[in-house]
């Protein structure tokens, strides 16, 4: 009986070594593939980091609109009230819906709106 075992293990001793090195070789797939994981976690956790870093720069940085800002554009924003005038020089009439797409200035002044007789105190 010995003589077998011996014949035996001489037979399964070859095969038990290339187990053992194909379990080494496994093992350091595995590690490898470990680490390149690793690796990519850490890539996409630091290219997040460095992502939310520069939108909080571009909100800090980024200017606010003043007070100003937000009055002229809620007053470039309306309409302006329908108007029909005699012209100056007394041909025909202008209207405000004449002037629609073109940027208007409409300057209504008067001297005085209340005369007083001369002499009279203030």
């Amino acid at each position: 009986m010995p003589a077998l075992f011996r014949r035996a293990r001489a037979f399964l001793d070859p095969m038990a070594r290339q187990t053992k090195a194909q379990l080494r070789q496994s093992k350091r797939r595995e590690l490898e593939l470990k680490r390149q994981q690793d690796a990519r976690k850490k890539a996409v956790r630091n290219g997040v980091g460095g992502l939310t870093i520069a939108v909080l720069l571009v909100i800090t940085v980024w200017p606010s609109p003043s007070a100003e800002d937000i009055e002229a554009e809620r007053i470039s924003n309306t309409t302006a009230e329908a108007w029909d005038l005699p012209q100056l020089d007394g041909d025909g009439r202008v209207r405000l819906a004449d002037f629609r797409g073109k940027p208007t200035v409409a300057a209504f002044f008067a001297t005085s709106l209340f005369t007083r007789p001369h002499g009279t105190a203030t």
